[in-house]
C-alpha cells in the first residue's frame, strides 16, 4: 500500500471517529469571466442574514465592545412575503444610515450596496414571475451575494475561535489535499480540445505596460493599509492613480500571478512589481504605519475560553521600507548618511511620536524599497464572498480556478483575500447596467512551498517543487472492480473550504485548459515583468511546465494535451 493511500485511510478513520465522538458529545478565457459573474446555482433553500436594528444600533454608543458588535436576523427567501420583508428592513437601514455609520463606522460603499439590493428586489418584483422562477434568476443570485458579502464585511477577522474538542477536525482538514477519481472509460474523457492566448491577453494583460513609471513622477501620501494583513504597506495617489503599495516577498509573486489570472480571464487587479517609489514626505506616513488590524485567537472549551492569543501585534519600523530621503536643497541621503539621518528624527512610544522638527522640516521626499503596487478599482465594494457559500461553492468555474491556484502555489485564499464588487455599465444608449462580480484582491502568494503545512511559503523558487500531483490506487476491499485510481494534489489549502471537496475530473480538465493558454516563453515573460531575474524566472519556468506536465500524465491525457507537454516532467 503507498505512502499516500496510507495516509489518506488513516485520515479517513481518525475523521470518522473525531466527528462520532464529537456527535456524542455535541472555454476561452474572455468567456470565463463572463461565467463567472453569470453564473447561477439552483438551491433548494437562500438564507440571508440583515442588520437586526433592534438588537444593535444604540445611539450615541461608540464602544465598539465585543457585545456591542452588529447583530443579524436570517430569513429565508422562499416567499414573496419574505422578499417584502427583506425590502422593509433594508429600507429602515437605509433611513437609520447616520446612526449606524456613527456606531459600528460603516462606510458609504456599505448604504450604497444596501441601495443596489433594493433596486435588484425592485426588479424581481416588476418581472411578474412566480417566486420558483424569480429564485433561479441571476438577478436573484446577485442579490443573495450582495447580502451575503455585507454580512461577511462586518465578520469580526480580529478574533478567531479554536474549540480543543474540535481542533482535531479541524486539524485533518487542514490536511485534506484535494483529488478526483480517474474515469474508467473512454466515453468520459474530454474531447481534444487546444486553447491558446489571444494576442489581445497576451499584450494588454501579461506583458502590459506598468501602472504608471516610478522614475518619472513622485506620489503622495493617501492613507494607511488598514487590513489584517501582516505585510507593511500604505496608500499612494500617483498622478490620477490611487494605487497600494506593499512590502514583502509577495512584491514578485503577486505582480506574476495577477499577469497570469487576467490574461485567463480570471478577475484580480492589476499588480506591478516597482524597483522604488518616490513619494512627498508626509508626517502621517509614518505615524498611521502601523494601522494593521490585529488578530485575536481565542482557545475554548465546550465554549468557555480558557486562552487568548495576539497575533499582527509588531510594530514595524516606518523608516525600515525607506532606501533613501531627498532634501529641500537637493541632497540625496543613502547608506550610511541616511542611517545618520534618520538617528533621532522621531522617537515613539505606544504609537505617540515626538518628532525633531528642525531635521524633519528639511526632508522633501522620501523614497521606499521595491515592493508592488495594486490598482484602486473603482468600483463599490461590497465586501468579501466566502468560497464555503453555496453560490460559490457549487460554481464550477471557481473550481477551475482553483486549479490555477494550485498550480503557481497560491496557497492563500481566505475571506478577506476576496471582494464582491458592483459596478456600473454605459452602453451606447446611455443606458446602465449594474453588476456584481467577484473577485480575488490579494493573489500574492506562490512559486514557494505549498505543500507543507510546516512551512509555506512565497518567492522561494528553489524550494518550490517540480510537480503538484501524485497517483494512487483507492482499494476498498480486494474486488477489482471496486478498485480506483486517484489523482491527489500535493497542496495543503490555508483555509479548507468545501470547494476541495466539490472538485472534479472535468473541474481539473477545464483547470488545465487555463494552464495550457501559455507557451514556456510566455510564462517566462510575464515572469519577468514582474522584476524576477533571468536565473530564477528560467527556473520558475521550467517547473511551472514540469508541473502541468505531471498532472498531464497523472490524469492520462497525453493525447488530448501533447500541445502542452513541453520537456521533462
Amino acid at each position: 500500500m503507498s505512502h499516500t493511500k496510507i495516509k489518506n485511510s488513516l485520515m479517513f478513520l481518525v475523521l470518522t471517529i473525531v466527528t462520532v465522538i464529537g456527535a456524542g458529545c455535541a472555454s476561452s478565457q474572455n468567456q470565463v469571466a463572463q461565467r463567472m459573474v453569470s453564473s447561477s446555482v439552483a438551491m433548494s433553500e437562500q438564507n440571508v442574514e440583515v442588520i437586526d436594528l433592534a438588537a444593535s444600533l444604540k445611539a450615541g454608543d461608540t464602544s465598539k465592545k465585543e457585545e456591542d458588535q452588529i447583530k443579524y436576523r436570517k430569513i429565508q427567501l422562499d416567499g414573496f412575503e419574505k422578499i417584502d420583508q427583506l425590502k422593509e428592513w433594508l429600507t429602515e437601514i437605509q433611513t437609520k444610515q447616520e446612526g449606524l455609520s456613527a456606531t459600528y463606522g460603516l462606510k458609504k460603499d456599505y448604504f450604497k450596496s444596501i441601495k443596489v439590493a433594493l433596486q435588484f428586489i425592485d426588479e424581481l418584483e416588476a418581472s411578474h414571475k412566480s417566486i420558483t422562477d424569480i429564485r433561479s434568476e441571476p438577478r436573484f443570485f446577485d442579490l443573495v451575494n450582495l447580502l451575503n458579502a455585507l454580512r461577511n464585511r462586518s465578520y469580526s477577522s480580529k478574533e478567531e475561535s479554536l474549540e480543543i474538542l474540535t481542533a482535531p477536525i479541524s486539524l485533518l482538514s487542514h490536511l485534506q489535499r484535494p483529488e478526483v477519481v480517474l474515469p474508467t472509460s473512454a466515453s468520459q474523457l474530454p474531447i481534444q480540445q487546444e486553447y491558446s492566448l489571444s494576442p489581445e491577453a497576451y499584450s494588454k494583460e501579461l506583458v502590459r505596460s506598468p501602472l504608471f513609471s516610478p522614475n518619472a513622477q513622485v506620489c503622495t501620501y493617501a492613507g494607511p493599509k488598514t487590513g489584517y494583513g501582516f505585510k507593511a504597506g500604505l496608500k499612494i495617489l500617483c498622478g490620477d492613480q490611487k494605487l497600494k503599495l506593499k512590502f514583502g516577498p509577495e512584491s514578485h509573486t503577486g505582480p506574476f500571478n495577477s499577469r497570469l489570472f487576467r490574461a485567463a480571464g480570471i478577475l484580480t487587479p492589476r499588480i506591478d512589481f516597482v524597483s522604488q517609489v518616490e513619494m512627498k514626505y508626509d508626517r502621517k506616513f509614518i505615524t498611521e504605519f502601523n494601522s494593521r488590524k490585529q488578530t485575536n485567537t481565542k482557545v475554548t472549551v465546550l465554549g468557555i475560553k480558557v486562552k487568548e492569543k495576539a497575533w499582527n501585534t509588531a510594530i514595524k519600523d516606518p523608516m525600515g521600507v525607506v532606501s533613501a530621503m531627498k532634501l529641500n536643497d537637493g541632497t540625496v541621503l543613502a547608506g550610511a548618511q541616511l542611517a545618520e539621518f534618520k538617528k533621532g528624527l522621531y522617537t515613539s512610544t505606544d504609537k505617540n511620536f515626538t518628532f525633531d522638527e528642525s531635521k524633519e522640516s528639511k526632508i522633501a521626499t522620501v523614497t521606499f524599497t521595491e515592493g508592488s503596487v495594486i490598482e484602486d478599482i473603482d468600483a463599490i465594494e461590497v465586501g468579501p464572498w466566502r468560497f464555503d457559500e453555496p453560490n460559490h461553492m457549487n460554481n464550477e468555474v471557481l473550481r477551475q480556478q482553483f486549479m490555477m491556484s494550485i498550480w503557481v502555489g497560491n496557497n492563500d485564499l481566505p475571506m478577506n483575500n476576496t471582494r464582491l464588487l458592483i459596478t456600473k455599465e454605459r452602453a451606447e444608449d446611455k443606458t446602465k447596467t449594474v453588476k456584481v462580480i467577484p473577485i480575488y484582491i490579494d493573489v500574492g502568494v506562490g512559486l514557494g512551498v505549498s505543500d507543507s503545512i510546516k512551512g509555506m511559503s512565497s518567492y522561494e523558487i528553489d524550494k518550490m517543487s517540480g510537480t503538484m500531483s501524485e497517483t494512487y490506487t483507492d482499494s476498498r476491499g480486494d474486488d477489482p472492480t471496486t478498485q480506483k485510481t486517484k489523482v491527489v494534489f500535493q497542496f495543503i489549502n490555508k483555509t479548507p473550504t468545501k470547494i476541495i471537496e466539490k472538485l472534479t475530473f472535468a473541474d481539473v480538465v477545464n483547470g488545465l485548459n487555463l494552464m495550457c493558454l501559455y507557451k514556456p516563453e510566455q510564462l517566462n515573460a510575464a515572469l519577468l515583468q514582474a522584476g524576477i531575474p533571468t536565473s530564477l524566472a528560467e527556473k520558475a519556468t521550467s517547473k511551472l511546465v514540469s508541473r502541468r506536465s505531471k498532472l498531464i500524465k497523472d490524469l492520462e491525457l497525453q493525447r488530448q494535451f501533447s500541445h502542452c507537454l513541453h520537456g521533462p516532467s
